[in-house]
C-alpha cells in the first residue's frame, strides 16, 4: 500500500487509489485461493502499508481478502 492508497499486488498495481472496495483485487484472491485449494496450498496474504497510507486502504484490503475467504492475513513492515 502506497501514500496515495494505492495497492499492488507482487509488484502489479490493482484497482484504483481512493476506492473504497477494491473488487479487481477480491477477484484475483479468490482465483488465487481456488488455485491454492486445489493443490493443497494454504493461502496466505501478508500486508506491507506504507507508513503514510490511508488506514481506509487496510481496511479495504482486508474486505477483499474476507470476500476471497481469505482467513490468514498478516501485517508486516515494508523493507
Amino acid at each position: 500500500m502506497n501514500p496515495d492508497g494505492s495497492i499492488t499486488l507482487n509488484g502489479a498495481p490493482v484497482d484504483h487509489p481512493g476506492d473504497i472496495e477494491f473488487d479487481e483485487l477480491a477477484s484475483t484472491l479468490r482465483r488465487l485461493k481456488l488455485s491454492a485449494d486445489r493443490s493443497g496450498i494454504a493461502t496466505i496474504v501478508t500486508i506491507y502499508p506504507d507508513a503514510d497510507s490511508p488506514h481506509q486502504a487496510s481496511i479495504s484490503v482486508l474486505d477483499a481478502c474476507a470476500k476471497a475467504g481469505i482467513k490468514q492475513v498478516s501485517f508486516s513492515e515494508a523493507d
